[in-house]
């Protein structure tokens, strides 16, 4: 948009870009209101919300999911004897290990990443690099039954909902029980062999 203002640089800014520039500070501040608080500086409950390129990837948006993952796997509710503080979870992480799977096409494949949210069929497309399987090495039989076995469990919807867009039940030729912290061994595992493919991420510029 052409500012037409006869407003120069000695008197300021031109007035349509001084007002277009208030409003959608406005805008930015309304719409953070209720989600996105602005803290004060030194405030003991300010965290630093990253929303620039560098944080906004594959890798750093499956690292933080995984981070959430860990420390809710690690809480004494999931000692008790159900799932349902269970299937939150491991609806984090499955989501994790989908954006680490496009994290590594992209990244380390240097490939499109397909717009898919099929883990079998996004680790396909990771082996089909040989640097990838290379990396695996004696993991990779482990990583392709356990992500395939995910995919089962899960194809999307299983861990968030509790019933498919037919109406019937997930998980109903599943067993009444299910030994948590094997499981947990199972997503550390799998989680370390894909990481390791990947590499660190950085979220912010090197120093």
């Amino acid at each position: 948009m052409v500012c037409r203002s006869r407003a120069t640089a000695t008197h300021g800014p031109p007035a349509c870009f001084w007002t277009f520039e208030r409003r959608e500070r406005r805008e930015r501040r309304e719409m953070a209101k209720y989600f996105f608080p602005e803290a004060a500086l030194g405030c003991g409950n300010m965290i630093l919300a990253r929303f620039g390129p560098e944080a906004r990837t594959y890798a750093s948006f499956a690292c933080s999911f995984h981070n959430v993952f860990e420390g809710l796997m690690s809480h004494p509710q999931l000692r008790g004897r159900d799932s349902f503080h269970l299937f939150p979870v491991m609806a984090i992480y499955r989501h994790a290990l989908e954006l680490l799977l496009k994290a590594i096409v992209q990244d380390t494949c240097e490939q499109e990443v397909p717009s898919t949210h099929n883990l079998c069929g996004l680790l396909d497309r990771c082996l089909e690099t040989r640097v990838v399987s290379s990396a695996l090495g004696n993991e990779r039989d482990f990583v392709e039954e356990a992500i395939c076995e995910l995919q089962n469990l899960d194809p999307g919807d299983a861990f968030r909902y509790a019933k498919d867009t037919k109406g019937s039940d997930y998980f109903s030729s599943q067993p009444d029980t299910m030994d948590v912290q094997e499981a947990k061994r199972t997503c550390e595992r799998l989680w370390t062999a894909l990481w390791r493919v990947h590499g660190p991420v950085r979220f912010g510029p090197a120093s």
